[in-house]
């Protein structure tokens, strides 16, 4: 008997849901609250149904990853905190998944996201900000065993689609170690990303199996970061 196709929840993203992330940006508390409807329905509603797909297999990657689906447990609030930032505009014109483990601070401890834009989407895996201790350690890690950490990226070649991004100390003595271990060691945080322009998996199904496809990519980096704190 063959195995019956998956049946996902999420369908998609929708147009409808370009289109308000590019109001929002844009818009004030008024607007909002007029249109609180059409972001549950085009916005929250399909985050919701995305990861819940994508839970179980987080689950298999790292068990005590946060994978409910609400904001502020997996899924970002498109309030914008104006108290540290720039940009004063009450709501965001992005929206954001992320799975991490529980933390008190997550910031330092790696975590997998997916964040769309009206132009674009990406997602990857790493740090938001991770400590100088964190990274030290990191560091002290790679000089010593330098094999097992290029074990951990054998992924990451000059075909991968993921790019290794983050700061750079401007100065940092560098030790003995493999050529392709420096950008790595110059980071002050660093995390590995996709970036792709609205397409069409962005409004099918097919968007859960990419992420899953993808994010088992980086597990093993991942299980590399997360043995640093754990």
């Amino acid at each position: 008997m063959k195995n019956k196709a998956r049946v996902y929840k999420f369908q998609g993203f929708s147009r409808e849901t370009l289109d308000y992330l590019q109001w929002a940006g844009v818009s004030n508390k008024a607007w909002y609250e007029s249109h609180r409807e059409e972001f549950k329905q085009s916005v929250l509603e399909p985050f919701k149904e995305l990861v819940e797909d994508l839970g179980p297999g987080m689950l298999e990657i790292d068990s005590q990853f946060e994978v409910t689906p609400k904001v502020d447990k997996t899924i970002s609030r498109i309030y914008r905190d104006t108290r540290f930032s720039k940009n004063k505009s009450p709501y965001r014109s992005n929206m954001w998944l992320t799975f991490k483990v529980p933390v008190i601070d997550w910031k330092i401890s790696p975590a997998y996201y997916f964040e769309i834009n009206p132009e674009s989407y990406s997602f990857g895996m790493g740090y938001y900000e991770a400590s100088r201790e964190c990274m030290d350690l990191f560091r002290k890690k790679i000089t010593g065993k330098p094999a097992e950490f290029q074990k951990a990226i054998a992924f990451f070649t000059s075909k991968s689609a993921f790019t290794l991004g983050g700061e750079d100390y401007k100065r940092i003595e560098i030790p003995p170690i493999p050529e392709a271990l420096v950008p790595w060691y110059q980071k002050k945080s660093f995390y590995l990303s996709q970036v792709h322009p609205v397409d069409e998996i962005l409004f099918s199904s097919k968007l859960v199996s990419r992420l899953e496809s993808e994010f088992i990519k980086l597990s093993p980096l991942y299980h590399y970061l997360q043995d640093l704190v754990r």
